[in-house]
């Protein structure tokens, strides 16, 4: 319990998110990507978020922008992009309003613990899904039908006289 209370930095979350998803421009990387240059900046753009200089929200814009570019150099499908970018975007608003709205005393391990389990969890799977449909995936993999009023009872109108 010697851990000071705190949430993790933005650095840290974007870093982890690079990390995650294997996208993560190293020094040691021979990509096309990225020269030199260009790795030592996002290098030096994640330290300084992770230290909490500079403009934090047009750096975190800059590394998501980043990020969304090599997303994209992986997966073909640009709208399964738009839709992982998205969800990353709305993870991010939620992670912000908690560090607003609720504080912390926990140490950082605990506070992205109960993030996970308290927001995380829920705006995941709400935020992935509303990105989903918007994108209209799910009709174009096959897993709903494509005519928007799939899901309504088809009405036969059967008059009689008599």
């Amino acid at each position: 319990m010697s851990e000071n209370p705190c949430f993790p930095t933005q650095g840290e979350l974007v870093q982890f998110t690079f990390d995650a998803f294997g996208l993560l421009p190293r020094k040691s990387d021979s990509g096309d990507e990225f020269d030199e240059t260009s790795k030592k900046s996002f290098q030096r753009l994640l330290q300084r978020l992770g230290d909490e200089e500079g403009l934090l929200l047009g750096n975190f814009e800059k590394a998501l922008d980043t990020f969304h570019h090599l997303l994209a150099s992986q997966i073909a499908d640009q709208e399964v992009c738009d839709v992982v970018t998205g969800t990353l975007r709305d993870l991010y608003r939620s992670y912000n309003d908690m560090i607003t709205e609720e504080g912390t005393f926990l140490a950082k391990h605990l506070s992205v613990l109960y993030f996970g389990f308290s927001r995380a969890m829920v705006t995941l799977i709400e935020s992935a899904y509303f990105h989903s449909l918007q994108h209209r995936l799910f009709c174009r993999y096959g897993l709903v039908p494509i005519e928007p009023d799939w899901f309504l009872p088809e009405i036969q109108c059967v008059f009689r006289r008599t």
